[in-house]
């Protein structure tokens, strides 16, 4: 990413400590669509993210 050696220090502390207690979980995230329209849903997890398909 180019970053210089403060911001790739700073990047990694706030990925590793309070930016995953804020991130919803997989099984939270499909708690959620439950409470909603959309029947049809397909979430694929990675790492750093969730990619989330809702379908009607």
């Amino acid at each position: 990413m180019g970053l210089g050696a403060l911001s790739r220090a700073f990047t990694r502390f706030a990925l590793r400590s309070f930016l995953p207690r804020r991130a919803y979980t997989k099984s939270e995230f499909e708690a959620f669509i439950a409470q909603t329209e959309f029947r049809t849903y397909e979430i694929q997890q990675s790492p750093l993210a969730l990619d989330v398909d809702l379908r009607k």
